[in-house]
């Protein structure tokens, strides 16, 4: 569900305009912080720096909760948090709460982190047909995953 949130001060409505609102994230970002990430991240930090890959963001939510939390245990923590979602509106939205929790200095911009040849990202958000294998967009080769080339359903 996207909503427009007023325009704060601090950033043009045109940029706040962008932020989806997502209740289900909010309902559950504590949660998934305090009973899941938390005894997990924060042992990971190492010489005070920690870098994460968040994959499938959305809207940002977890994000700037996730990163609220961990500098509210620890101030001096250096952070490279690295947010990716294969959707456009999502990615702009995270950018927007970054901007608008003035977390840009943690908060890298979001992108959809492409790998391989194929124009597919660790977000799945390549060519896919309906099957979930990766169709090449300059050939009619499609992989399977299993780095096994078909065509016309018979294996090459």
């Amino acid at each position: 569900k996207r909503l427009v949130i007023e325009a704060m001060p601090s950033l043009p409505e045109s940029e706040t305009s962008v932020i989806i609102e997502s209740p289900g994230a909010e309902k559950n970002k504590g949660p998934i912080w305090d009973i899941v990430l938390k005894p997990i991240v924060l042992p990971a930090v190492t010489n005070g720096k920690l870098k994460v890959l968040e994959l499938a963001a959305g809207s940002g939510v977890h994000t700037q909760h996730f990163l609220s939390s961990i500098l509210d245990d620890d101030k001096n923590i250096d952070i490279e948090w690295h947010p990716s979602d294969p959707d456009p509106a999502s990615r702009a939205s995270l950018n927007a709460r970054a901007k608008l929790a003035v977390m840009e200095k943690y908060i890298l911009p979001a992108n959809g982190w492409v790998v391989g040849v194929e124009g597919g990202t660790a977000c799945s958000d390549g060519a896919r047909d309906t099957d979930g294998k990766t169709v090449s967009s300059t050939s009619s080769t499609v992989h399977d995953g299993a780095d096994n080339d078909v065509v016309s359903g018979m294996e090459k």
